[in-house]
């Protein structure tokens, strides 16, 4: 292929290091890419109490830079390099690692960055991106927050989205609100308070009214967690923090923002792939006054609800839009066989012309 192809990979596939010690905080490489994939060691056998203050974030509002990614004194964290194994199928020229924690618009404009030191403001070639999950989020931002849809055109021509959660994901609000004991048990309440610090995160959290009240009816959209009123004493774990009004604003903001997410790609060839056959969480439903994680499934990858997402996304007008049946599931689409080949066959696509505006 003429063009030079670029991959933007999913959350949690950007391995995180700990600058005081260089130690890989986060690395999920080996057990498939499971939410908090860890063990105490990686976390330097740190108490709970340290635990949520190595992996905490801190924010000013209005500023998409973190203030602080770490709360640890003396430590930072920093995206190190992207994890192979779910991407080894895939053909491309380089990766682009970044800190899945932070604020997605944050990451936008960091790959807009590079985007533009890569081309030297449209003299190279335009580039191919494949996004995957999180990864594709990014990209649409970052089309938003160009000088224009010509800017973005410039720099890029074709881009590949695989399992883009465009409507978000309940698996976002099952780490915010459940979490893991990945880390051990003892670990749970600190990750989750550490996670309710992390932008990127709670901006994947469902756009739809996802979470319902005792009958099954979906509550107010008032009392969602995208909005204040919404974390209440039916939000386990007990004792944790709810986040902050900056950071739930942020979400709407967000998700505003991403309601017709190809409106700034003009000139910008788009294929949007999804699988549509894992049994996918949707509704977390109300039960005995508390929240539970037995949820309420529909079809999807497993981690993108497929109607929903394909909802939000609007008409197909801008984008090809296709639903693979036999897809793997969303940690390992981009190994998928079939998914590799219509991205093959997609940046082999004639290029459009950068728009005149």
């Amino acid at each position: 292929m003429a063009e030079p192809t670029l991959l933007i990979p999913g959350t949690q596939a950007t391995k995180l290091r700990e600058t005081l010690t260089g130690t890989h905080v986060y690395n999920a490489a080996r057990a498939g890419l499971p939410l908090f994939d860890l063990g105490p060691k990686d976390l330097g056998n740190r108490t709970p109490a340290a635990v949520r203050k190595l992996l905490s974030m801190e924010h000013e509002p209005g500023q998409l830079a973190p203030k602080e990614t770490s709360l640890e004194a003396g430590n930072s964290i920093v995206a190190d390099e992207v994890t192979k194994e779910p991407y080894k199928r895939v053909r491309r020229d380089d990766d682009w690692p970044y800190d899945w924690r932070a604020d997605l618009r944050y990451n936008a404009t960091l790959l807009l960055d590079e985007l533009r030191r890569r081309t030297d403001g449209g003299t190279k070639k335009r580039w191919n991106l494949i996004g995957h999950s999180q990864g594709g989020l990014v990209i649409a931002l970052a089309s938003m927050l160009a000088e224009s849809p010509r800017e973005f055109a410039s720099m890029v021509g074709r881009v590949a989205l695989v399992g883009v959660p465009f409507a978000g994901t309940v698996r976002a609000t099952d780490a915010l609100v459940f979490g893991r004991g990945d880390l051990g048990k003892a670990n749970i309440k600190a990750v989750v308070q550490a996670s309710r610090s992390w932008p990127a995160l709670l901006q994947m959290m469902p756009a739809w009214n996802a979470l319902l009240r005792e009958n099954g009816d979906p509550r107010r959209r008032p009392r969602q967690l995208v909005f204040p009123a919404g974390w209440d004493e039916k939000v386990p774990p007990i004792g944790v923090p709810e986040p902050s009004d900056d950071l739930l604003e942020r979400v709407r903001d967000v998700h505003r923002m991403l309601s017709g997410p190809f409106s700034h790609m003009a000139g910008v060839h788009v294929l949007t792939l999804f699988g549509m056959e894992q049994p996918t969480p949707f509704h977390v439903p109300q039960k005995d006054a508390v929240f539970s994680d037995d949820y309420e499934r529909v079809r999807g990858d497993g981690l993108v609800p497929w109607d929903e997402t394909n909802d939000r996304m609007g008409p197909d007008d801008h984008d090809t839009r296709l639903v693979l049946q036999d897809a793997k599931a969303h940690a390992w689409l981009c190994s998928d066989r079939e998914v590799l080949d219509l991205i093959e066959d997609f940046f082999h696509k004639p290029l459009k012309p950068a728009p005149a505006i």
